[in-house]
C-alpha cells in the first residue's frame, strides 16, 4: 500500500502522457494486489482516458470485473480485448 501512495503522488507531479501511463499502469498494479479494487479501476481508466487502445488497461479491467464477480463488465471488457489481442492470445482468450 506504500508503494500505491508513492506512486499516486508521482502522478500529481508528471503531466507527459508517456510516463502518466505507466505510472496510471503500475498504481493499477499494486492496488489490484491489495484487493482495492475501485482504485485499481480508477488507475485503469485513467490509463484508458490517456490511449483508448491500452491492452494492458483492458485487460486489468476484466480482471477486476472477474473479481467483483461482475460478469458482464468482464465480458464487455473481453470483447474490447479481443480485437487487440494476438492471433495467438485471442485463441486463448477464446477457449
Amino acid at each position: 500500500a506504500r508503494d500505491l501512495i508513492l506512486y499516486e503522488r508521482e502522478l500529481e507531479l508528471v503531466d507527459e502522457p508517456g510516463p502518466t501511463l505507466k505510472l496510471r499502469l503500475e498504481g493499477a498494479r499494486l492496488a489490484y494486489r491489495v484487493q482495492d479494487y475501485d482504485r485499481a479501476m480508477a488507475h485503469y481508466q485513467g490509463a484508458l482516458d490517456i490511449d483508448a487502445s491500452c491492452i494492458e488497461a483492458i485487460r486489468g479491467l476484466r480482471r477486476v470485473a472477474v473479481a467483483l464477480g461482475d460478469w458482464p463488465g468482464a465480458l464487455t471488457q473481453l470483447e474490447e480485448e479481443l480485437p487487440l489481442s494476438s492471433p495467438m492470445e485471442r485463441r486463448a482468450l477464446a477457449a
